[in-house]
């Protein structure tokens, strides 16, 4: 006898044990917001993150110089990835517009061949004048 596994959407699946809902609960209406204050250096007597102020300065947005963590990036990631789950799950949908707009910026930050990573442009790794070396950029 031959079974077929047919995978599901996340659209299509919802969460109904309680233990589980509270969390996805918790992160869609809790801890996005306050990671969206976090990313935006707007939380009060926190240490700045530089986050979204580095995505601006490598999209040409705004003046400036790559600050905080080199890592800093992936905290917009997991904070878009946790908005698209949510939104697809049927919750956070008032984070639509925010997470177009965060797209909007990534578009915009990111060099002509897709590469992006904000502290390697702040070293003048500018679209372009690059040359790839295993994952990392060197300057050319």
């Amino acid at each position: 006898m031959r079974t077929t596994i047919v995978p599901t959407s996340v659209g299509k699946t919802k969460i109904t044990d309680p233990l589980f809902d509270a969390y996805v609960q918790m992160v869609a209406h809790q801890v996005i917001p306050y990671q969206w204050e976090a990313i935006n250096d707007r939380i009060p007597d926190a240490e700045k993150a530089y986050c979204i102020e580095n995505f601006r300065v490598a999209a040409g947005l705004q003046k400036g110089v790559h600050r905080g963590a080199i890592f800093q990036d992936t905290d917009l990631y997991k904070w878009l990835e946790a908005v698209a789950f949510c939104i697809a799950y049927g919750e956070g949908e008032e984070f639509r517009p925010i997470a177009d707009e965060v797209i909007d910026l990534i578009a915009q930050a990111q060099e002509p061949d897709g590469y992006l990573n904000t502290y390697a442009h702040s070293l003048g790794n500018l679209h372009g004048k690059a040359e790839h070396h295993g994952n990392r950029r060197q300057p050319a």
